[in-house]
């Protein structure tokens, strides 16, 4: 499970920003994040 920031979403993936400076894309399972909302997630 990782920590990030959130980027970029759309209808089906949502694109995080973490710690160490990856962009790491996850399933959007909530349906809205908010943007530079912080979440916990498992990559994809």
């Amino acid at each position: 499970m990782k920590r990030g920031v959130v980027v970029e979403e759309n209808d089906d993936f949502v694109t995080l920003l973490t710690p160490d400076g990856q962009f790491l894309k996850t399933r959007n399972k909530k349906g809205e994040y908010v943007l530079g909302e912080e979440i916990t997630f498992f990559p994809s």
